[in-house]
């Protein structure tokens, strides 16, 4: 490539020399290539940094031959800018216009890139305003900034694919002028179509499209939250409910941050996401939460009343229960009685022979003799009579005490012991007909203030429930009652344990269920032990475990408190 000669043109005279070397300097500090063109002649003058920002040496070119624009500055131009860079200069030269030249091209570099120049001119005028042959500019080295902007375009055009990709979104961003009182839209996605039917052209002419779709009192609130968000530079989420131009409604969330730029306008950067799915479903959960709270109310009821009726058939079974007790308790102290009274009558009987004798004898001539023998019998008879009437009476007392407290709940204080002896007294008979021994092994001297008709129906349960359950298949067996005060302890340690055939793990777990028994149908009504664990538990204030293994018999063990808590329908008469 020929050069260009960038000394042969410049300014005459020694103003003109001076102006010329502040010119070259100007140029050297701002590192701006400075160029001249003399239409007339064709010929181009050049700055040397011209040159040095192609990384070329200038001194190259200061002896070189006068080339013409086509020779000299257009081979330094991209193949792809060449024609454009040409025409452009030429249709200016051409014009008559007072406005400077501008053009963007690229120029070959000495290392083989390519370097971005951005050059401006004018044509210089004379005394009169007449357009003279000359054009003076300069050449800037613009690469770092067109790569930048390249960047920046690259950088858009992502974000632009990013936002309008996102789905039923919308990203945007709204100018709110120096103040914060201006709403105009300055970038929005491809999504405001999708989200609003309106295109993003038309919205960014006129954001009344987008807020005109909010309903007055929502965007009241919208403006004053973002007025408040704006003046603490805190972020913002807001939901609102828009009215689409085909009349649907749908709900969206407004997401964004706040920041001032450096021209001092206050913006929001945010997305606007759609929500109408989520809110439907909201909606529809709300609804479905209604219904359950009615049906739930609704259900409630019934279960109260059916629950009531399960109190009554309970009340009704336990009364039933307490009856069939006083049924074996009266069993068994009839069978008590029998031998006392029987004793009683045959000694009677006796003693009416003996009289009769004696009558007789009288009769016939009494003999001293026949006297004491008479006497003797009639001790002996009297004395029998009345050991056997008083066990007789005893039982009868024992049999009063048992059957109140079994007809009603009354609390009063009484001696463990005596209730226990009672309750065996009234089972003895259902154990004779067995060879199950029952033995008492309560100490004297616990007294508790409870409930003794309960607990003994309690303890006549669990003593029933060995009979029939523990030893099926064996011949003996034993049950006892056994019972101790734990030191610091306000519950009474109260034990009906067995050595029968125990209790299967699987049916332990159940055995104090209601209607649960492994003999249902077969005498068995699957209550007692439920109706012990309601009486222990609720009434007695304690708690009842059961201990058993398969083979080792069972063992329930009653904590039963010393005083049972206060229960103003405790003392109450049995219906």
């Amino acid at each position: 490539m020929k050069a260009t000669d960038i000394t042969a043109v410049g300014p005459h005279g020694d103003s003109g020399r001076e102006s010329e070397r502040l010119a070259a300097a100007l140029a050297r500090v701002s590192n701006t290539g400075v160029w001249e063109w003399d239409a007339d002649r064709r010929h181009l003058w050049c700055s040397p940094e011209y040159f040095s920002m192609l990384g070329l040496d200038p001194a190259a070119f200061a002896d070189q031959a006068q080339e013409n624009l086509e020779a000299a500055w257009i081979a330094f131009l991209h193949p792809d800018d060449r024609e454009r860079a040409r025409r452009g200069f030429a249709d200016y030269l051409a014009s008559d216009t007072a406005e400077m030249y501008e053009g963007e091209f690229r120029m070959a570099h000495a290392d083989g890139g390519w370097v971005w120049v951005w050059s401006r001119g004018s044509t210089l005028r004379d005394d009169q305003g007449r357009r003279t042959s000359r054009t003076v500019g300069t050449h800037i080295d613009v690469t770092s900034l067109r790569q930048t902007q390249e960047r920046l375009r690259e950088s858009q055009e992502r974000l632009a694919a990013i936002s309008n990709n996102l789905p039923d979104s919308m990203v945007y961003q709204v100018d709110c002028g120096p103040t914060g009182d201006t709403r105009k839209f300055t970038y929005l996605s491809e999504g405001v179509w999708h989200l609003h039917g309106v295109s993003v052209a038309d919205a960014l002419r006129s954001p009344e499209l987008i807020y005109g779709q909010i309903s007055l009192d929502t965007k009241e609130r919208l403006l004053a939250r973002q007025r408040q968000c704006l003046a603490d530079m805190a972020d913002f989420r807001f939901e609102i409910c828009s009215t689409l131009p085909d009349g649907s409604q749908r709900w969206f969330l407004i997401a964004s941050s706040p920041r001032r730029l450096d021209n001092g306008h206050l913006v929001f950067d945010g997305i606007e996401l759609d929500i109408t799915e989520r809110k439907l479903r909201e909606q529809e959960i709300r609804d479905l939460n209604t219904s359950l709270e009615r049906r739930v109310r609704e259900r409630t009821v019934e279960l109260q009343s059916t629950l009531d009726r399960l109190r009554h058939t309970q009340d009704e079974l336990l009364q039933n229960e307490k009856l069939a007790s006083l049924g074996a308790l009266v069993a068994g102290v009839a069978h008590e009685l029998n031998t006392p009274i029987g004793n009683a009558v045959t000694v009677a009987s006796t003693l009416a022979q003996a009289h009769r004798r004696f009558r007789a004898q009288t009769e016939s001539g009494l003999t001293r003799s026949a006297l004491a023998s008479y006497l003797d019998d009639v001790e002996e008879g009297s004395q029998i009579i009345e050991r056997n009437l008083a066990r007789a009476a005893e039982l009868i007392g024992g049999f009063k005490q048992l059957s109140a407290d079994q007809a009603s709940y009354q609390r009063r204080p009484f001696d463990l012991r005596v209730l226990v002896q009672e309750v065996v007294m009234t089972m003895r008979p259902a154990v004779r007909k067995t060879n199950i021994r029952l033995l008492d092994d309560v100490p004297p001297g616990l007294a508790l203030d409870s409930f003794p008709g309960p607990l003994g129906q309690v303890l006549m349960n669990l003593i029933n429930n060995a009979l029939i359950h523990a030893f099926d298949g064996r011949e003996t067996g034993l049950i006892r009652l056994s019972a101790a005060l734990p030191e610091g302890s306000d519950a009474v340690r109260l034990t009906v344990a067995d050595d029968g055939c125990g209790i299967p793990p699987g049916d332990r777990k159940r055995i104090f269920d209601p209607f649960f028994s492994t003999r249902l149908g077969q005498g068995g009504s699957g209550l007692g032990l439920h109706i012990t664990h309601t009486l222990v538990t609720g009434l007695l204030g304690g708690r009842i475990e059961v201990d058993s293994e398969p083979g080792q018999g069972s063992r329930f063990v009653l904590h039963v408190p010393l005083r049972a808590p206060r229960d103003e329908g405790a003392d109450r008469p049995a219906r």
